[in-house]
């Protein structure tokens, strides 16, 4: 039918938006179209674009570490909006991605990040804490720390790691890298409001020991590419 967008519903072998049966008529939409997301899917790969989403309540999207999303003009809308419409995950290895064109102004999604570390469960002797460094590419991003983790934020005048709140809520500067250590939770994961607009990050340098280092989030939560630098 004319004027319907391709429409995601699942219901065949697996929960896949690279599955022709997951949609209807087995219809996939293009970088042109609008993607009607109906039922939970899961990204995988990242060639996937699209020009608009839309998430129904029922819906939900999963980019899982080798998924990307890219989205147009048209943007990302979703129903719910406690950030459980929209989830990326992240491994030390690699990170799953959502990019929307800057040229859209409407309002952008609470998505849900989670980063997975090489911590084990073991509290004990053979406890394994281990530390990464994790960033919000977002606003209004705050992570709890327990008593097993230490989330470090760098302070460029006086080249310091400082350790922030434990037993408390943490709120993020969008962008800005932290350095977190910890065993007991291989997992962490918050909520944050998506942002596709240019985020300026002043960089400065005090002259104070080894000051001039800055440590900066990805706006993609995706790998960054360093052999790829032009400068």
């Amino acid at each position: 039918i004319q004027g319907i967008p391709p429409t995601f519903i699942g219901g065949a072998e697996n929960d896949l938006w690279s599955t022709d049966a997951n949609w209807v008529n087995e219809a996939k939409p293009d970088e042109t179209q609008t993607a009607s997301i109906t039922a939970p899917v899961t990204i995988n790969e990242e060639e996937i674009n699209v020009n608009k989403v839309r998430v129904a309540s029922a819906g939900s999207i999963h980019i899982t570490p080798s998924g990307g999303l890219t989205v147009g003009e048209g943007g990302v809308q979703c129903v719910t909006t406690d950030g459980s419409a929209i989830i990326i995950d992240n491994l030390h290895s690699g990170a799953g991605f959502l990019r929307v064109d800057p040229n859209y102004e409407g309002t952008m999604p609470r998505i849900t990040m989670r980063y997975q570390t090489r911590s084990t469960l073991d509290n004990g002797a053979n406890k394994n804490a281990t530390w990464q460094y994790i960033g919000a590419p977002g606003n209004n991003a705050t992570v709890y720390v327990d008593y097993n983790t230490w989330l470090y934020k760098h302070y460029e005048d006086s080249a310091d790691w400082v350790v922030e709140k434990r037993m408390d809520s943490v709120a993020l500067v969008p962008f800005h890298g932290y350095s977190i250590t910890q065993y007991g939770q291989p997992t962490y994961e918050w909520t944050a409001d998506f942002t596709n607009q240019n985020c300026i990050i002043p960089l400065t340098y005090s002259k104070n020991g080894r000051s001039g280092r800055h440590i900066i989030a990805n706006s993609y939560t995706a790998p960054i590419n360093v052999a790829a630098f032009t400068g």
